[in-house]
């Protein structure tokens, strides 16, 4: 089980950075990780799109697919917090939508395209209450208040950006 030590370490090394950020520069740095996601999934032909190198990795559509449906959740989770409400269960991981051919990958790189606009509306929503006195557990990063969930999503969005970038030079790779 994680302490609250490792919880707070985690949080301090990947959230602390951003806790300096204006929240004009916090919500650029935001949309630009999601641009910068949509930009390599663009890069992605179809085909190259729905390669994988095993059956236990994840294709470069299926990460668009999951960051998006996240980001969902993220941004439901996030906006219940601003306004002092409570996540339940019925509010995390929706199913995937990808099917795994490559006729859905111009819907998945369409709903890519669309993140950098939500996470502005989500932070303005977010704002306009900024309740930091309730939190729900992430469980990489413990209790999280709805600014911190917002600087998860930067975190994750990177993550997955890395993961793209890694398939490209994976051995088998469609070039």
């Amino acid at each position: 089980m994680t302490s609250e030590s490792e919880y707070a370490e985690r949080r301090a090394r990947l959230l602390g950075p951003m806790s300096g950020l204006s929240e004009d520069d916090l919500k650029r740095e935001v949309r630009e990780s999601y641009s910068k996601l949509s930009s390599a999934l663009e890069s992605f032909s179809d085909q190259q799109a729905t390669w994988k190198p095993d059956d236990q990795e994840w294709s470069a559509a299926q990460v668009g697919d999951h960051v998006a449906l996240s980001t969902g959740m993220l941004g439901n989770i996030t906006g219940l917090l601003a306004k002092g409400q409570s996540v339940t269960d019925v509010d995390w991981d929706p199913p995937p939508q990808f099917r795994g051919d490559s006729a859905d990958v111009s819907d998945v790189k369409r709903r890519v395209r669309e993140l950098a606009s939500v996470t502005d509306k989500l932070f303005d929503e977010g704002i306009q209450t900024d309740r930091t006195d309730v939190k729900a557990n992430n469980s990489f990063l413990g209790d999280m208040n709805w600014r911190e969930w917002f600087y998860f999503l930067l975190v994750h969005v990177e993550s997955h950006v890395e993961q793209m970038e890694k398939l490209r030079s994976t051995e088998g790779f469609l070039g």
